[in-house]
C-alpha cells in the first residue's frame, strides 16, 4: 500500500518499499546508528537529521541498542508543491543525495521534533494554513 504520510519511531521501517515515492525526514533523539545510501556508510547521532529522496535505496541498517529516532516521511510531490518557485530543490536534491545527514542544534532538533509531532496530529488530515506556513521554514523548504 503507498502510503503519502507517514510517522514512526522504527528505525529499521525507514527504507520499507512502500515509502519509495516518498522523501524521510528521520531525527536521532539517542544513541547510534548507521546505513548505506548511494554506496556510502553514514553514522548517525543525537541531533542529526537524515533527509533521504527515495528511502528504498537505504541498505544495511545497523543500530545501537539505545536508539530512539523519530521520522515523516511524506509524499514527495507534495512536498514539492511546497516549495516557492525559486527554491533550490535541483541542488538540494543533489546534496541530499551525496551527504543526507544535517547536524542540528539542540533548538533546532526541538523545533523539528513539534514539527513531527504537529504533522503526526493531523491523522493525513489537511493542515491550517498557519501550520503549512510554519513547517515552511529551513528543513522543509
Amino acid at each position: 500500500m503507498k502510503a503519502d504520510f507517514q510517522y514512526s519511531t522504527d528505525f529499521y521501517g525507514m527504507n520499507a518499499h512502500e515509502l519509495s515515492h516518498t522523501c524521510m525526514h528521520l531525527l536521532c533523539l539517542a544513541g547510534e546508528a548507521s546505513f548505506v545510501f548511494n554506496e556510502h556508510c553514514y553514522h548517525i547521532v543525537k541531533n542529526d537529521l537524515v533527509v533521504i529522496p527515495s528511502p528504498e535505496r537505504v541498505k544495511n541498517l545497523a543500530a545501537h541498542e539505545d536508539l530512539q529516532v523519530e521520522w515523516f516521511a511524506a509524499d514527495y510531490q507534495f512536498l514539492q508543491s511546497l516549495l516557492p518557485s525559486n527554491n533550490y530543490s535541483i541542488g538540494g536534491s543533489i546534496s541530499l543525495n551525496q551527504d543526507p545527514v544535517i547536524k542540528l542544534t539542540d533548538e533546532q532538533a526541538r523545533h523539528l521534533l513539534d514539527d513531527f509531532h504537529r504533522l503526526r496530529e493531523t491523522d493525513g488530515q489537511s493542515l491550517p494554513d498557519d501550520d503549512v506556513r510554519h513547517l515552511r521554514g529551513p528543513c522543509w523548504a
